[in-house]
């Protein structure tokens, strides 16, 4: 009993940094669910061996789908520890610019560099392009419709 009544107060303290913390949960959450999701489908049959590129495609749609629910889960949890839901866009958008904008910095960092040297590896810059649209113009709204739905929820 003594040593619980040290650290009681560090317990139940919010973190210094609950923001980062509630992103990358939330990003967590998206790509879990993205990975047993495909995991499903694969075991139930609906991806095939056979047809290339299929299993990326569903990846990369499941996490596109799946970015509302990261911004859901993100913006709940940041409004858990700071009890309120004032910063509810910043948590939200947060999610949805960290882990793909640090994706979408290597991608482009290293297509430049394949196409330097003129390989066949890499991305056309019409799919590029596609990618890049699908995240500003589906993921990101997505993530911030969940946020907003979030905020309108009463905190526990």
């Amino acid at each position: 009993e003594f040593g619980w009544k040290l650290v009681m107060g560090d317990v139940f303290r919010a973190p210094s940094s609950s923001m980062h913390l509630c992103v990358q949960v939330g990003t967590g959450i998206q790509i879990l669910l993205c990975t047993l999701v495909t995991m499903l489908f694969a075991a139930l049959g609906f991806l095939s061996p056979a047809s290339r590129g299929a299993l990326l495609s569903t990846l990369l749609g499941l996490y596109i789908i799946l970015s509302g629910i990261a911004g859901y889960s993100a913006v709940f949890i940041n409004g858990m520890i700071s009890q309120s839901h004032t910063k509810w866009a910043a948590a939200a958008m947060r999610t949805s610019l960290y882990f793909p904008g640090v994706i979408v910095l290597t991608l482009t960092f290293l297509n430049i560099l394949l196409h330097k040297t003129a390989t066949a590896g890499a991305i056309p810059l019409k799919a590029y392009f596609m990618i890049l649209g699908l995240w500003g113009l589906v993921s990101i709204p997505l993530c911030l419709f969940g946020g907003y739905i979030a905020s309108k929820q009463t905190i526990p």
